[in-house]
């Protein structure tokens, strides 16, 4: 395919960028969680520094492309054709991308590409599996209950936060991102804990993954040390999803880290279906 018979734009403002893209979207949102949910997060003040890019071939989008600095350019589903003109236009922009993440196949097309105009070295970070869960499942019958935390939860959820980010690996700028989000994630209802005879035991959140709650994202699951191998974030899962969806959710996406055979088997075991891969690199140069 020529490149020339694609055009690169960047959008101005998250209100233009979700108006020219709507249809590109459309009934592909759950595959598009992370772009979404970017987006979703973004306030007026950090719009002006957002990348917000859309490739159309003919008047059609068929590749779109977010960065929200100091964070990775996510990709969208899309034709592969195209990433040789998003490829060209992030070159010629010369700009210092930290890194990409996106669909795997899609992923691996750009990183080929943009080798083609700058030297970078591409590390591979995560390397993830993509669940999704349509149909309600039963409560597993362990003890507790599913309960909203609240601002009284902050110190137990900050040093929750710091275990989850050491043993996953993810990097200490989005630690420092989620700690200074933690209160407006708490005031939006978007953490629940697992409660057993009133003390907390494990931890699930939600993202939202765009601007209506019709495909939410499970994120932040955790159980300290203390209380794993009880089956308490099974349960705190289970619920949650439940709960999702009975409140109308179209469906509940999750990811798993595709070498954990322990997360990718508790989440096939509640429900979940695997229907992609996400992948995550780091860019080095010279």
């Amino acid at each position: 395919m020529t490149p020339a018979l694609y055009r690169c734009r960047r959008y101005p403002s998250r209100a233009d960028f979700l108006r020219e893209t709507r249809r590109h979207f459309a009934g592909r949102e759950a595959e598009n969680t992370v772009l979404l949910g970017a987006l979703h997060a973004l306030d007026r003040e950090r719009q002006a520094s957002a990348l917000m890019l859309a490739v159309e071939r003919a008047g059609t989008i068929c590749l779109a492309a977010v960065q929200t600095p100091p964070f990775k350019l996510v990709l969208s589903h899309g034709d592969p054709d195209a990433l040789p003109c998003l490829a060209t236009w992030l070159a010629e922009s010369a700009l210092a991308l930290p890194g990409a993440s996106g669909p795997a196949d899609l992923l691996d097309g750009l990183v080929a590409a943009l080798r083609e105009h700058v030297d970078i070295d591409p590390v591979p970070e995560f390397q993830l599996n993509l669940y999704n869960l349509t149909a309600l499942v039963p409560d597993t019958g362990i003890r507790g209950s599913l309960v909203e935390a609240s601002q009284d939860d902050v110190a137990l959820l900050l040093n929750w936060q710091d275990g989850f980010f050491e043993e996953t690996g993810l990097p200490h700028d989005e630690l420092e991102e989620a700690r200074a989000y933690l209160g407006r994630r708490l005031t939006q209802g978007e953490i629940h804990l697992w409660s057993l005879d009133g003390r907390a035991v494990s931890v699930a959140g939600i993202n939202p993954g765009g601007a209506t709650p019709t495909f939410p994202r499970i994120n932040f699951v955790y159980t300290p040390p203390e209380a794993r191998n009880k089956g308490y974030a099974t349960a705190c899962v289970t619920r949650l999803s439940r709960t999702l969806l009975e409140r109308g959710s179209a469906c509940c996406l999750i990811f798993a880290d595709e070498d954990n055979p322990l997360t990718n088997h508790l989440y096939r075991k509640i429900g979940y279906e695997r229907f992609g891969r996400f992948h995550t690199v780091n860019f080095t140069g010279p």
